[in-house]
């Protein structure tokens, strides 16, 4: 994928468009992100970014619940949260999952709505993978917690041919271990047997794009079953591919602030969340479409 050419798409619009690295992640800031539904050609801007670049950042957005799920439809069909809150009316209530935490609310230790340590597609445990998801940072402090993204194309076209084909046809399980990707580091949770390691969605390993690209899809969880492979097998190839994603995925960090809308093309980049610490406040709504 080459460099994006910042100068050049800000000339087609009033968008103003900046690489966050040479290969993907964009970070793009105007007045019209209030409300884009009445800038159809800046709604392709971003949609375009999100296929050839994977993330990208709105900045100094203020939109309420309501409108930050109608900018979601116009990317697909915004799933249902999984989680309501009650701090929200209908009908932003049943579709934005709602991270919070103020002064007057602090938790004795961090619950599984403060981290993500584990590298991810969203609710892929739970059938189709959402193709993408958004977090509006509507009010964070400094220093609040980093996303971190992995890009699975770059990782899939760097691996040895015979590897790329002996992934072909193969899928695995994405089960939901009781603790999440939550709280727990990679290993540290207690492990479920291998029967129960099977009660999950099946996704191939290498998915395609709609622009026709591969790209990784692993399970989160690296003791996860492998089609037509063991337990010990299973472990042994899930550690090899997940190393090599991580080595060539180009992984980045960013730190979201007040007013940031990060927008990741789910299928195509992994993504894990650092612990939100306990003194920091937060208000930060998230969802994901189809």
């Amino acid at each position: 994928m080459a460099p994006l050419c910042a100068a050049r798409l800000f000339a087609m619009n009033a968008l103003e468009v900046t690489p966050i690295s040479e290969t993907f992640g964009t970070r793009v800031r105007g007045q019209q992100l209030q409300n884009l539904r009445a800038h159809p050609k800046d709604v392709e801007t971003i949609q375009h970014l999100l296929v050839h670049r994977g993330v990208v950042v709105l900045s100094d957005v203020n939109i309420d619940a309501d409108q930050f799920v109608d900018l979601g439809q116009l990317f697909g069909e915004v799933r249902p949260a999984r989680i309501k809150d009650k701090s929200l009316s209908p009908p932003a209530s049943e579709y934005v999952f709602v991270g919070r935490r103020t002064s007057d609310n602090i938790p004795s230790k961090l619950t599984r709505a403060d981290v993500a340590h584990i590298w991810h597609a969203d609710y892929s445990t739970a059938g189709p993978i959402p193709k993408l998801a958004a977090q509006y940072t509507v009010n964070v402090n400094d220093g609040g917690g980093w996303l971190s993204f992995a890009d699975m194309r770059k990782a899939y076209a760097t691996l040895p041919p015979a590897t790329q084909a002996q992934l072909r046809g193969l899928g695995a399980v994405h089960y939901e271990h009781p603790v999440g990707v939550d709280v727990e580091p990679p290993g540290q949770a207690a492990a479920l047997s291998w029967e129960e390691r099977h009660k999950g969605a099946i996704h191939p390993l290498v998915m395609i794009s709609e622009s026709g690209i591969p790209q990784l899809c692993l399970p989160a969880r690296p003791d996860s079953p492998v089609q037509g492979m063991d337990e010990k097998q299973s472990a042994a190839f899930l550690e090899l591919l997940w190393s090599h994603a991580l080595s060539n995925g180009e992984p980045w960090d960013i730190e979201p602030k007040t007013g940031d809308i990060v927008i990741w093309n789910n299928h195509a980049i992994a993504h894990k969340r650092s612990e939100w610490p306990l003194d920091k406040e937060r208000l930060v709504w998230f969802i994901t479409t189809h």
